[in-house]
């Protein structure tokens, strides 16, 4: 009861995110210029190159720590966010010199609060997710989320432009910081130790890494266009993105913070967590995969009728996105694995390597062929990444690639089955966008079981251990 508990204020928390953040996103998405909305999503995403490799450097090492845990929060929060007092103004006087844009800086500089807010907050959200006390960690994300997309919709609706979205973030993690030390603060009241500081960064650095890895293709993607398209072409590849990464976002944020401590106790306790990992994975894209196949092929009707046109030109790359969202599933727990077990340093130069190839990939397709070339590139990118995540885990445990591929295999053919079925069921019933995908969306469902039935795909053991374990 305790496990459905946890998974049932993950799904809150994260749903909840999903809500708001979509809210959000629809007012910016209508009141904004999109030359606008990209100089405000090309400002954070310059500005979280830092703040995601901070939030890994400490995050997770102060959820595995067995010893010295209430010094390690000291440590963090104090020499953590002092760190990052001195190390931002720094980082922004650099994007100031090397873009010669004062409002670019001016946005950065305001979303470097973002930064400070969610280190100071690691200590805390690291001890709620020790304790799996998943509900306050719920309660925390959504009053901040509110507050801050009202702050972000009235701000947009007042004609604040980019700014708009650059202070929904801000607020939503100053809000969050403000509500953990309010029944918190004696968490980071013991004496800093410098030596323990040095210990927990030194075992986030390959953490941090691959975090920062995992999400550089997206903020890399916008740093690119930004040196070879322009803020609108920015605009259009944000808007398709945000679409998706909202509910990926959510569910690899929720799984991770379910999952991570799970498989941290197994390895402590030397028990085997390959075939745990390889049957998560596919219970998860069990129910999720077709999600993903559903929202690309029957979304870009709604996206006209909601945005009255303005986005069009975005649709071609948001089904492309769409459908690379749901292949990213299938190794969704596979770099939560490695720090489970302590060991993300296997296979992190290969990221390196892949991320630094697909991020030029994207500037020289860019240049030809504008947003078709960043799904080109983004295709490549994952297709390598997945093999690397899979060698780097086969390398760090016994895992089962066998199976994993002969699941994997299925998985894919009964997508590829879905998507056929979709395009045949919209082509055959065109009688308006309601009764079109609500009939593809029947046809489809039934497609997809019946072809993992044919497949012999046993979704059975995947699901029951996501309850169980």
């Amino acid at each position: 009861m305790s496990r459905l508990k946890n998974i049932f204020w993950i799904f809150i928390e994260k749903f909840g995110l999903i809500v708001f953040s979509f809210a959000t996103f629809y007012i910016f998405a209508k009141y904004l210029a999109v030359k606008e909305y990209g100089l405000g999503v090309l400002s954070i995403a310059i500005i979280e190159f830092v703040g995601v490799f901070f939030v890994g450097l400490w995050n997770d090492p102060l959820v595995r720590r067995e010893s010295l845990v209430l010094e390690s929060y000291s440590a963090v929060f104090w020499l953590g966010g002092g760190a990052v007092v001195i190390i931002m103004p720094l980082f922004n006087i650099a994007v100031l010199l090397i873009t010669e844009n004062s409002e670019l800086a001016l946005l950065t500089s305001i979303a470097s609060i973002k930064v400070l807010a969610v280190v100071l907050a690691r200590p805390f959200v690291a001890q709620l997710r020790r304790d799996r006390n998943f509900k306050l960690l719920a309660v925390r994300t959504l009053i901040g989320k509110i507050l801050g997309a009202i702050t972000g919709i009235i701000m947009a609706v007042r004609g604040f432009g980019a700014l708009a979205v650059v202070s929904q973030i801000v607020v939503m993690e100053i809000l969050a910081l403000f509500i953990m030390l309010w029944g918190k603060a004696e968490l980071v009241r013991t004496k800093v130790d410098f030596s323990v500081f040095l210990s927990i960064s030194r075992e986030g650095v390959p953490i941090a890494v691959r975090q920062l890895l995992s999400s550089s293709m997206v903020r890399g993607t916008i740093l690119v266009m930004g040196f070879t398209t322009s803020t609108t072409m920015i605009g259009y590849f944000s808007f398709a993105n945000r679409l998706i990464e909202l509910p990926f976002g959510a569910i690899s944020t929720g799984v991770r913070s379910y999952v991570l401590p799970v498989l941290a106790k197994r390895s402590q306790q030397e028990q085997s967590i390959g075939p745990l990992t390889s049957q998560l994975s596919f219970a998860t894209a069990f129910f999720l995969f077709p999600v993903f196949i559903f929202v690309s092929i029957l979304a870009p009707p709604f996206i006209t009728l909601f945005f009255d046109g303005k986005w069009d030109s975005a649709i071609p790359l948001f089904q492309g996105i769409a459908l690379l969202g749901g292949l990213k599933l299938f190794v969704l727990y596979h770099g939560i694995a490695l720090v489970a077990l302590g060991k993300s340093k296997i296979g992190i130069w290969l990221e390196i390597i892949n991320v630094g190839v697909s991020l030029l990939l994207i500037y020289f397709l860019t240049l030809e062929y504008g947003l078709q070339g960043v799904v080109i590139a983004l295709s490549a990118h994952l297709i390598f990444d997945i093999i690397i995540k899979v060698y780097s885990l086969k390398k760090a445990i016994d895992y089962p690639v066998i199976s994993y591929l002969k699941n994997l295999f299925k998985m894919l053919i009964s997508g590829l089955v879905l998507v056929y079925s979709l395009i045949q069921s919209l082509l055959f019933f065109d009688s308006g966008i309601c009764q079109s995908t609500i009939i593809a969306f029947l046809v489809g469902a039934a497609t997809y079981i019946l072809s993992l039935v044919f497949l012999r795909f046993d979704s059975n053991k995947s699901i029951r251990l996501v309850l169980i374990k």
